[in-house]
């Protein structure tokens, strides 16, 4: 799953309560497990509450279930092979957001 937002969270969370036993593989761009940002950007920043409470899922929940946490940014999907690759360093980057990014 391409996105550990809120939606690719949850995305996870729903492949295993529907029985899927295979890799759920959650990618990520920002380091940190997938958080809600309503309420980051409301109660956390005002310091009203402590960050890990914006997070979607409680911490060890991954794990817990199987499911791989990847933060890194992806920089190949590869359209016709099986292909994806992260960036490592913050130099050589080419972003896919179209097929004409690809060719």
């Amino acid at each position: 799953i391409i996105g550990a937002s809120l939606a690719g969270a949850k995305a996870a969370e729903g492949a295993r309560e529907a029985g899927f036993d295979g890799q759920v593989l959650l990618i990520g761009d920002e380091g940190t497990a997938p958080y809600e940002r309503p309420p980051l950007s409301k109660d956390v920043l005002r310091s009203d509450k402590e960050p890990e409470s914006a997070r979607v899922h409680p911490e060890g929940f991954y794990d817990e279930h199987g499911i791989e946490l990847v933060t890194d940014r992806a920089i190949d999907l590869g359209l016709h092979r099986e292909v994806l690759a992260f960036q490592l360093e913050n130099w050589n980057l080419h972003t896919l957001r179209f097929l004409s990014d690809y060719q």
